[in-house]
């Protein structure tokens, strides 16, 4: 889950299926022609792929009064429609830091129609991202989401794309001026392996996953993009200092066992009072589980993502403690 103060994870400079050019954008123009949803079948599994531009339209045809009728309306057309398809309910994307409401309206609309001009061939990386990603890693069927990423965050550094995966579901964001083909595709394969991962696994549940299980996990799904992409080479994955290792393991040691969300972001966010760099979740487990498949290299891929974060420390400096 590749959760960023509103940035986005994935990824790295390949091709660029976009232009620095950003086009000024009429109100009779914000007409879609891709909204239908795109079934494919890849090495037995079945994902459905859900264009939802068309429901960023809807958001950006109001004009708004006030930041709370800016906030209420784009959870009625964007958020509450996506926490219903992924997960039944109104209301669970309510908090989101992906599902922010937008203010540049006018760089919204032009990402909107850049995605849908665009929308053919990025199914077709989609496609060839997910042949490769289900070939090392068998799944089951899942549903994958597009939208345009906020407008109003600078998504250069990320090279144009983030996302989540939540229950059978990931959904991504994508910026048309930044995104590659690259980064497209280790992103899929990033959450991918998430969805995999709390499919076949006992130990992920939104609600109830403790800290140290979150970071093992996200450096399970970073190994697994590193697997397929061997090229694959990102700083939130950069190695930390020996004193920084140290700092960032003790604070994980201390705070284990929590599902505390503030705790947790810390990791992520970084803190200069306790000396914590930022992507320090990201960090650490990719570490970790660098060191678990070069101690146990005859490990398949489906054995360790379904292992629990503790017993992949067992035996690592990491785990030298009783857990």
């Amino acid at each position: 889950m590749r959760v960023f103060l509103l940035i986005g994870l994935f990824v790295l400079a390949g091709c660029e299926i976009g232009t620095q050019k950003v086009t000024v954008v009429k109100e009779e123009e914000l007409i879609l022609r891709n909204d239908d949803v795109a079934t494919y079948t890849v090495n037995g599994q079945e994902f459905e792929i859900h264009p939802w531009y068309g429901n960023y339209v809807e958001y950006i045809k109001e004009d708004y009064s006030s930041a709370d009728a800016r906030s209420d309306h784009f959870q009625k057309v964007v958020g509450n429609p996506l926490s219903n398809a992924v997960l039944g309910y109104d209301y669970g994307y309510q908090n989101n830091i992906y599902l922010e409401p937008p203010h540049n309206i006018n760089k919204l609309k032009d990402y909107v129609l850049q995605l849908d001009e665009r929308h053919k061939e990025i199914l077709e990386i989609i496609k060839e991202a997910l042949t490769a990603s289900t070939s090392l890693l068998p799944g089951g069927n899942y549903q994958i989401y597009l939208a345009p990423v906020n407008s109003d965050v600078n998504m250069e550094e990320f090279h144009g794309v983030t996302g989540f995966a939540e229950k059978d579901a990931m959904i991504l964001m994508l910026d048309p001026y930044n995104m590659t083909e690259k980064s497209i595709k280790e992103l899929i394969a990033h959450e991918y392996h998430h969805l995999v991962y709390m499919e076949i696994s006992d130990n992920y549940n939104t609600r109830t996953a403790h800290l140290l299980e979150r970071v093992v996990m996200e450096g399970k799904a970073e190994t697994f993009t590193k697997i397929l992409y061997p090229d694959y080479d990102v700083h939130w994955i950069e190695p930390l200092s020996n004193d920084e290792r140290d700092r960032v393991w003790s604070y994980i040691d201390e705070n284990k066992y929590s599902v505390s969300e503030e705790k947790y972001s810390v990791l992520f966010n970084g803190s200069i009072s306790k000396e914590l760099p930022s992507w320090s979740n990201y960090r650490m487990g990719y570490q970790i589980m660098q060191e678990y498949v070069k101690n146990n290299p005859d490990v398949p891929i489906e054995e360790w993502t379904v292992l629990k974060a503790v017993e992949i420390i067992d035996g690592l400096e990491f785990g030298s403690r009783e857990y």
